[in-house]
C-alpha cells in the first residue's frame, strides 16, 4: 500500500499522501485512521511566504523525475502543477524537491542523494510534517514547519541538531550522521519550534525514525503534543497469514490492469500480526503481493471520514458496526458491505464514499484526493 502514513492514534489529518517509493504498491492510496498530520495555520515568517514558495527559489535538482512523480499521482488524482517547482533545502550529500499541487495548496517532496531517488510524498493541503528516508549509506530527516514566524528547530532533546534552520516555506533538510544510527534508531521525544531570537514557538513531539540497515529504514513522525510521540513507531509488518479471516468479498464487473480482472472475486482479509497490531489486504488471497496495510487497532470514523484506500480502482475501507453505517456507495453505486469492511470498484480520478444509517442518513464521506 502507498501513502506513506505516519502513525498514531489521536488524529486523522486532512492531507492525502501517496510514497512513490514502494515498488508496485505506489498506486495504492490510503487513508488510515492511525495517521496523524500536524495542520497549522499558513502564514508568512522569517523563514519565507509559506504560500509562494517556488517564486525565486533553486531550479529542482531532478525535474525528470518529478514528471514521474506527477504521471504517478494523476492516476489518483492529484494534479501536479510542474509549473510551480523548486529545490526548497540542501544539505552537502542530498537535496530536496518540491512540487505545488491542488493550485498550490499541497505539494509533493522528492529526496534525492545525488542523482538517486529515496522517494516522493504528496499531500493536497499544507501541513506541518517530519519524515526520514534512508539507503545504505544515509539517513536524511526532513519536512515542514508551518508556524508563524518560525525559523528554526531545536531537536537536541532526542539527540538531532539543536538548529536546523527552516529554508524558504518552512521546509528543512539534514544528515542523521552514521555514528548516530543506532543511538537514535526508534528514539522519540520533545521538540521546540523556535523564533528568530531563538523563543519557542510551540513544543511538539517527534519519533526519529527506524535506521539502517533495517529493511523497514526511514519513517519518523511529528506530532502536536510533547510526550506523545512513542505511538509512532511503525507497525513492522509480519501478519499470520494462515489466520486470516475473510471480511467481504465482491466479483469484478470490469478489468483493474495490470493486477485484476473481470469475473475475479475480490476480498478483504484481515489478519493477526506478530508483535502485536492488526494487517489488512485486499484481493483474491491474503498476500502480500497486493500490498497491504497494518495498524495497532482497528479501523475506525475520524471527523466524519471513512478510512479507505484506492488500488487500481479497487475501493477498500471500514465502516465499525458501532458507527450504525448499514450501506456503503462509491460514486453512488453500492459497495459489499459485511463485517465492518467494504469493497467495490471505481473509476480512475477522484472517488467519493459515503455511509448511511438504516434511515437513510448519510452518517460518514470521504472524498480522494481530499
Amino acid at each position: 500500500m502507498t501513502i506513506d502514513t505516519v502513525e498514531l492514534l489521536d488524529q486523522l489529518g486532512a492531507a492525502v499522501r501517496r510514497d512513490a517509493a514502494q515498488r508496485r504498491r505506489r498506486n495504492r492510496l490510503t487513508l488510515a485512521t492511525a495517521a496523524i498530520i500536524l495542520g497549522v495555520g499558513a502564514g508568512v515568517g522569517v523563514a519565507g511566504t509559506y504560500d509562494d514558495w517556488w517564486t525565486n527559489n533553486a531550479s529542482a535538482v531532478q525535474p525528470s523525475q518529478l514528471g514521474e512523480v506527477a504521471q504517478e499521482n494523476k492516476s489518483v488524482g492529484i494534479d501536479l502543477d510542474l509549473s510551480k517547482k523548486a529545490t526548497v533545502a540542501r544539505t552537502d550529500d542530498a537535496a530536496l524537491d518540491a512540487v505545488a499541487t491542488n493550485g498550490g495548496k499541497g505539494y509533493c517532496l522528492s529526496l534525492f542523494v545525488g542523482t538517486k531517488h529515496l522517494g516522493s510524498s504528496c499531500t493536497t493541503v499544507a501541513d506541518s510534517e517530519y519524515r526520514t528516508r534512508a539507503d545504505g549509506s544515509h539517513w536524511i530527516g526532513y519536512g515542514r514547519i508551518l508556524d508563524d514566524g518560525a525559523t528554526a528547530l531545536d531537536l537536541s532533546s532526542v539527540g538531532l541538531p539543536a538548529h536546523v534552520p527552516l529554508q524558504r516555506g518552512g521546509f528543512f533538510l539534514f544528515d542523521i550522521p552514521r555514528q548516530q544510527w543506532q543511538a537514535l534508531d526508534g528514539r522519540s521525544g520533545d521538540v521546540a519550534v523556535l523564533d528568530s531570537s531563538g523563543k519557542t514557538i510551540r513544543t511538539a513531539c517527534i519519533y526519529v525514525g527506524v535506521a539502517p540497515p533495517s529493511p523497514y529504514a526511514g519513517a519518523g513522525g511529528l506530532g502536536d503534543r510533547p510526550g506523545a510521540c512513542a505511538a509512532l513507531a511503525p507497525i513492522i509488518p509480519d501478519p499470520q497469514l494462515d489466520d486470516a479471516k475473510k471480511l467481504v468479498s465482491v466479483t469484478l464487473a470490469h478489468d483493474h490492469l495490470p493486477t485484476f480482472t473481470a469475473g475475479q472475486t475480490i476480498s478483504v482479509w484481515r489478519a493477526p500480526n506478530r508483535g502485536g497490531g492488526i494487517c489488512w489486504y485486499v484481493g483474491p488471497r491474503p498476500s502480500q503481493e497486493f500490498g497491504g496495510s497494518c495498524a495497532r487497532e482497528e479501523q475506525r470514523i475520524v471527523r466524519g471520514r471513512l478510512p479507505l484506500s484506492v488500488s487500481e480502482g479497487i475501493v477498500s475501507g471500514f465502516a465499525p458496526a458501532e458507527s450504525g453505517i448499514v450501506r456503503v456507495t462509491i460514486d453512488g453505486a453500492d459497495a459489499a458491505l459485511a463485517n465492518g469492511a467494504f469493497v467495490g470498484e471505481a473509476a480512475a480520478g477522484p472517488v467519493t464514499v459515503v455511509g448511511y444509517d438504516a434511515a437513510g442518513a448519510e452518517i460518514a464521506r470521504t472524498k480522494l484526493p481530499g
